[in-house]
């Protein structure tokens, strides 16, 4: 395993009107002799917020440690990668093309995550999956989005319809404040300096329909954001 820095940064966020709750960003960076010198650098920023309930907490405990599990496994068994998306089908289909024969099996449960190169459109790709999300959040029915946010919370929770409005405009003003970064980014060149990052912001989890040779045929069965793209070459790894 190379040497590694893995780092979780943790937001206590008060809005303006009073909403309390927590975010949670990664950074990982790791190398091998120079570690100093000649490093790859990753950043994944917030996707989700916690509330300040017990729940929210075991929320957040568990993502971290998910993702911490993961990436220490990407690092140590470059081999956790089993694959890449080569086509979209109909009916929330995915073809994938194994990097190892006989790792994935039928009704296997797989994950994803994403590498925006930029040189390869890189730029444009991560601001149009930006943008999917927030035209989802401009149009969809108010109590629609709530639902979909807390359908997995252990605790019962009541819909506010002006607390979730505000909720739901501030989400928006995030992810517009992501973009308007990315663009800052690009005027300044920020990008001639690093290669690509790569994020599970838009992930989405598949179980295994049939294995043939290297070809894996997966339906998508969840994802992390209420819509979502699946784009080539998505990174593909054995979650369960």
């Amino acid at each position: 395993m190379p040497d590694a820095l893995i780092r979780y940064f943790i937001y206590k966020v008060e809005n303006i009107n009073n909403n309390k709750f927590y975010i949670a960003e990664q950074a990982v960076t790791w190398g091998s002799d120079n570690f100093r010198e000649n490093t790859s650098v990753q950043y994944t920023s917030w996707g989700n917020k916690y509330d300040m309930s017990p729940d929210g907490i075991a929320k957040l405990i568990d993502s971290i440690t998910k993702s911490a599990n993961r990436k220490i496994s990407e690092l140590r068994y470059p081999e956790a990668i089993v694959g890449y998306v080569v086509e979209e089908l109909d009916s929330k289909m995915v073809r994938i093309k194994q990097k190892y024969l006989g790792r994935v099996k039928k009704k296997m449960l797989l994950g994803s995550k994403r590498e925006y190169v930029w040189s390869e459109g890189g730029i444009e790709k991560q601001v149009e999956d930006l943008k999917q999300v927030v035209d989802y959040l401009k149009n969809n029915d108010i109590k629609t989005i709530w639902n979909y946010y807390n359908s997995d919370s252990i605790e019962t929770k009541v819909f506010n319809f002006e607390e979730s409005k505000n909720d739901i405009k501030e989400a928006i003003n995030n992810i517009e404040g992501q973009i308007s970064e990315i663009e800052e980014n690009r005027e300044s060149n920020y990008y001639k300096n690093t290669h690509s990052i790569d994020t599970d912001q838009f992930s989405y989890t598949m179980e295994v329909i049939a294995v043939e040779d290297s070809i894996v045929i997966a339906k998508v069965i969840n994802s992390r954001q209420p819509v979502y793209r699946i784009r080539k070459n998505d990174m593909i790894f054995i979650s369960k």
